[in-house]
């Protein structure tokens, strides 16, 4: 079984701020995320820490949940249901008077047999960082 560890970056030229909110906020990740995902909110914390969200994609569906967060620079997630299980931290760079640089990045462990099985012949990781090309740009987007 190989797990699935990426991380991916992208510059937005929006500020850390706005970015930050957009990222921790999952009420309104179905306004950036990519269509192909449907995102469903299980529960919002106006904290964000607590919230959860149930994703559901090709690869099959997942759950997640924020566990912590420093405004503006970070945002970690636990995936703890379905495909995969593990963590993710988005991170926030402030670049210039009005970017930042985002980044997100992702230890996961394949859960359940076919995930597992289907670990040893496909790169998930790989998998993993070209949706997330499709993601910035849709953030990027978003915040415009």
């Amino acid at each position: 079984m190989r797990r699935i560890i990426s991380t991916d970056s992208c510059r937005i030229n929006h500020s850390a701020k706005k970015v930050f909110y957009a990222v921790a906020d999952v009420m309104v990740y179905k306004n950036w995320w990519s269509k192909k995902v449907k995102a469903e909110v299980l529960e919002s914390n106006a904290d964000f820490i607590g919230s959860k969200v149930e994703i559901r994609a090709s690869g099959g569906w997942f759950r997640c949940e924020i566990v912590s967060v420093k405004k503006p620079f970070e945002v970690r997630v636990r995936y703890y249901a379905g495909v995969q299980k593990g963590e993710g931290i988005w991170t926030i760079i402030p670049a210039g008077d009005s970017g930042a640089v985002l980044t997100y990045s992702i230890n996961l462990e394949p859960n359940g047999f076919m995930p597992r099985l289907l670990s040893n012949f496909l790169n998930f990781s790989k998998i993993h960082s070209n949706a997330m090309i499709e993601m910035f740009t849709g953030l990027d987007k978003y915040l415009s």
